[in-house]
């Protein structure tokens, strides 16, 4: 085959005789047999204009790499107007045929499972073709084969000849020479490469194996550089996915090797403040008074739950007048904050104080679209915020000092909390250290993009580094880990760990800044959920994070089902460096009845076309009325399921527990 050629039409181009790309949100590979085509991905348009000057009268099938807006959101819209079958991966064709499904049974609530999750479809079409691995569909004189390796796969590619030339349609599994479009898009669900067995970053990798066994001439992508040629490219990018691998995750602890982790030697300390006591995520200083400052709040998921917790405080500490005073949070995670609801029946005066970058999700859970948020089996609105800290800030509470710090590591909304026991420096580090094995560095806890984990300088786990070799502790408290004790050493090993990674990543990126591949929120609505009435109005905003150290253009076209309006009908304008730019919509919900309606958003960035990444949920206020009571049904009956295996249920956790011990998470 010849070098890719531009032709008349903008956006097209020209390989062979027989193969044509048109740059849409993804690459649409367009294969052309007299007036009939075949599409590899469908992108968010293609225009007909394409099709006319092909002299294309008819799309008989169009195979799909995998089903996310950004490849397959124009699919709907071409059937209807050229005709076509199409072909999906096997595990994921409901999705496309029903979609309205999934959207209703989302769990905004509390989600752990971050695939299909927000990327399907919104606007069904007919599937033909569930496809698996080594399955082949003959179309005209070409033969298309499957050349995954697993059962399951979410992301399929594909392997033909074609004028003379050995193809391979890899979709987004690389997009250049050891580089990848979307590092989110390997996420599966929550921590499952920290939780052992297999991950989508596996089947990446071992993908790129059997493409390297199946030999090609030519790899077709769906974003990156187009057109690579022979198999360097995808050697490359398995070396480069494991080596990633091996950073994020070589300090793995199995699930139920906890007892392998190296032993802290705190005793909490006697005094005016007494402390720290630590049960499941939480810790707790108590005063003299029996005043209880309480950091994290998170396993006690149903009413009456947080008695049993204070229960327990009373035991280890010896005090049976014990008061909650005032809550603070590490970060907005259920496991850390779920208890609360159940803890402010009890204890109505209770003080909730919380760090400026997460206090209005706390207050406004659902006007994110975050994991992981609100309270397990605990239906709520949010947790009123009585008191907001800004970074480096001071308070005495009864006589002993404490200083919070924005620590965003496993997550941006992160905060670390120091203070100064018994003449030893503890910082409370919730989620963002994770406690090491022997022979193993002390490195940041689990890392998905989905919490937002950010990169560079200043950013993510480098910033906390920043804070620990300014604050020197003695001890790191963990959510998970209990005391790890800690020295200069174990400090400076965190900090290289976290420059290495921002490293890494941003080799293994393909022609951005990294934090665009590893933040799926960088285009998103604020808020993400929206309550109304059929005909109602109501105003939302595109949020843009530019992570590039340039200004970034931007143009936003909200994508609305029929009957719905929208003002201004599309918005452009210009994000500086490093800042998040709001774009603000009000929207005309549509006259008929409704359930759960799903809007989009056609987002383009310094001229790249990212398709409908955003996604905004509205529901009708009808629906929403019986959506409380069903999720906590849902987790009533888990939870009760769990509890005749001797298991307590905690959302996409399920713990041991045993009467001498307690929860083991």
């Amino acid at each position: 085959m010849n070098r890719i050629k531009e032709t008349e039409i903008t956006g097209l181009f020209r390989l062979s005789e027989s193969l044509y790309l048109f740059k849409s949100s993804c690459h649409v590979w367009i294969v052309r047999r007299g007036s009939t085509a075949l599409l590899i991905d469908s992108g968010t348009d293609v225009p007909d204009a394409v099709f006319r000057y092909l002299g294309i009268s008819r799309i008989d099938l169009i195979l799909h790499t995998r089903l996310d807006r950004s490849v397959c959101a124009a699919t709907a819209r071409l059937q209807k107007d050229w005709g076509g079958r199409a072909a999906v991966p096997a595990s994921c064709g409901d999705f496309a045929v029903n979609p309205d499904f999934h959207w209703e049974n989302q769990d905004i609530y509390h989600s752990y499972c971050f695939k299909p999750g927000y990327g399907i479809p919104v606007e069904p079409f007919d599937v033909k073709h569930h496809l698996q691995p080594d399955e082949e569909i003959l179309w005209e004189d070409l033969r298309f084969k499957v050349i995954n390796t697993e059962s399951g796969d979410e992301s399929l590619i594909y392997r033909v000849r074609i004028d003379g030339s050995d193809c391979v349609f890899t979709g987004n599994l690389l997009a250049g020479k050891g580089s990848v479009w979307n590092f989110y898009d390997m996420e599966r669900w929550y921590n499952e490469l920290c939780m052992g067995g297999e991950s989508l970053l596996d089947r990446a990798i071992a993908r790129l194996q059997a493409l390297e066994s199946a030999g090609a001439d030519l790899l077709l992508t769906a974003h990156g550089d187009p057109v690579l040629y022979g198999l360097e490219a995808a050697a490359a990018t398995r070396e480069a996915l494991q080596n990633t691998r091996n950073q994020l995750y070589q300090n793995t602890i199995p699930s139920g090797s906890r007892d392998e982790e190296l032993p802290g030697d705190f005793v909490p300390v006697e005094g005016s403040v007494s402390g720290p006591w630590n049960i499941e995520t939480s810790w707790f200083f108590i005063s003299e008074s029996g005043k209880v400052l309480i950091w994290d709040f998170g396993w006690p998921i149903m009413p009456g739950d947080s008695r049993d917790i204070l229960t327990r405080l009373s035991g280890i500490s010896g005090r049976n007048d014990l008061v909650p005073d005032v809550i603070l949070f590490s970060h907005y995670h259920d496991d850390h904050i779920s208890g609360v609801p159940s803890l402010k029946e009890f204890y109505p005066e209770l003080s909730v104080w919380s760090m400026d970058t997460m206090a209005d999700i706390l207050e406004n859970p659902f006007h994110y679209n975050l994991p992981c948020l609100g309270s397990a089996g605990y239906p709520y609105e949010g947790i009123s915020v009585d008191k907001v800290l800004k970074d480096r800030e001071t308070f005495n509470w009864e006589g002993q000092e404490f200083q919070i710090h924005h620590f965003p590591g496993q997550t941006e909304y992160h905060a670390a909390l120091v203070t100064e026991m018994d003449g030893r420096t503890i910082l409370f580090a919730g989620d963002s250290v994770y406690k090491p094995l022997d022979g193993y560095i002390l490195r940041g806890e689990s890392s998905n993009g989905w919490n937002i984990c950010l990169l560079g300088e200043g950013k993510g786990y480098s910033r906390c580094a920043r804070v620990l070799k300014e604050v020197q502790p003695d001890y790191l408290a963990s959510a998970h880990h209990s005391m790890i004790p800690v020295d200069s050493r174990r400090i400076e090993e965190y900090g290289s760990w976290a420059q290495n990674t921002a490293e890494m990543m941003e080799n293994l990126v393909y022609g951005r800044n990294a934090n665009f591949s590893c933040d799926p929120g960088w285009a998103s609505f604020y808020p993400f959920r929206s309550i109304v009435d059929p005909g109602e109005r109501f105003q939302t905003s595109v949020r843009i994070r530019n992570h590039e150290d340039r200004t970034v253009s931007v143009n936003i076209r909200p994508v609305l089902p029929e009957g719905w309006g929208c003002s201004p009908a599309v918005r452009e304008g210009a994000v500086p460096p490093g800042e998040t730019g709001e774009f603000l919509f009000e929207i005309t919900a549509g006259a008929g009845t409704f359930r759960r309606t799903v809007l989009t958003a056609h987002v383009v960035c310094d001229g790249i076309d990212y398709g409908q990444h955003p996604v905004h949920i509205a529901d009708s206020k009808e629906y929403e009325k019986t959506l409380p009571a069903h999720l906590f049904e849902k987790y009533r009956q888990e939870r009760e399921a769990a509890a005749e295996q001797d298991l307590c249920y905690q959302g996409a956790w399920k713990i041991r527990w045993s009467p001498e011990s307690g929860l083991k998470c």
